[in-house]
């Protein structure tokens, strides 16, 4: 299912090959879930290293927001995507930090049933928290929620930090200076 769509967006074709791509790889994952023989979820996880950082909660570069993306209870591989971008998939007790401008982001998480989409706005220096939920319906809903500082940092410092996907520019739906 695509996410909503309204009259005022226009889909390139970029953006559904985007999307195509993200649904591709969480199927890809997902098979290879069913049949690796472990049968927990995998995805590829970040440098000790880099998890240590990202766990310092580091202040962005001048001009740029962190955007924590946390899945504390997932049961399958979920792909992330901030604006048309997929910088990566989450699993149970993982995170994914993405720097971008100050702007307006639609975050997406890509699900076997449905994609949900919550729209964020960045200041320059902000730190924002975002979680990825489901529902206990059956089938399960992937949702998106907001996060408070101190619970957003409770769930990175319980979590581990996956291998981001390499980040292509992130551009903002609308920059907060056009207001």
């Amino acid at each position: 299912m695509l996410p909503s769509v309204s009259k005022t967006t226009l889909w390139t074709m970029d953006d559904i090959v985007g999307l195509i791509d993200a649904m591709k790889r969480w199927w890809a994952l997902r098979v290879g879930t069913l049949f690796s023989g472990r049968g927990r979820p995998e995805v590829p996880m970040a440098a000790p290293a880099d998890d240590a950082t990202g766990e310092r909660f580091v202040a962005p570069s001048a001009g740029k927001a962190a955007l924590y993306v946390v899945a504390t209870r997932l049961v399958s591989i979920a792909p992330i995507m901030v604006g048309r971008a997929n910088v990566g998939s989450l699993m149970d007790h993982a995170w994914i930090r993405v720097d971008v401008a100050s702007g307006r982001y639609d975050v997406t998480v890509v699900g076997p049933h449905n994609n949900a989409t919550r729209t964020v706005h960045l200041a320059a220096g902000s730190t924002y928290f975002i979680e990825v939920t489901f529902t206990n319906e059956i089938p399960p809903v992937y949702r998106l929620e907001e996060m408070s500082d101190d619970a957003g940092r409770v769930a990175i410092l319980a979590g581990k930090r996956v291998h981001a996907a390499v980040q292509p520019t992130i551009t903002p739906t609308t920059s907060l200076r056009s207001r």
